[in-house]
């Protein structure tokens, strides 16, 4: 990912806010209020995408290592196309996958 996104993530996602340290529990995960919902846009076809394990790279590192860490439920995670979706289209896709309407 991006440095500048890492930096936001690691400031974004700290100890205190997002989880807490318990020498009894463990972690704690303190976002379990939270439902995520994660769009990405390609650079690049699904195809090359699954081809070289970064779909897979992404949900394990985002979905799973961020967002599962600190206990938020990811509800959508999904990849658009920017190779081959209509672009114009893409909104209406994004907003039908998080369950809302464009005004």
């Amino acid at each position: 990912m991006p440095a500048v996104l890492k930096g936001w993530i690691d400031r974004v996602f700290i100890s205190g806010w997002a989880f807490e340290e318990d020498t009894d529990r463990g972690i704690v995960k303190k976002l379990g209020r939270l439902n995520v919902h994660l769009v990405a846009l390609a650079g690049a076809s699904v195809a090359t995408y699954a081809k070289h394990g970064y779909r897979n790279a992404m949900r394990a590192q985002i979905d799973h290592g961020i967002f599962d860490f600190c206990g938020a439920t990811v509800v959508t995670s999904e990849l658009v196309d920017g190779q081959t979706d209509d672009l114009a289209s893409v909104p209406a896709r994004v907003a039908s996958l998080i369950g809302c309407h464009l005004a």
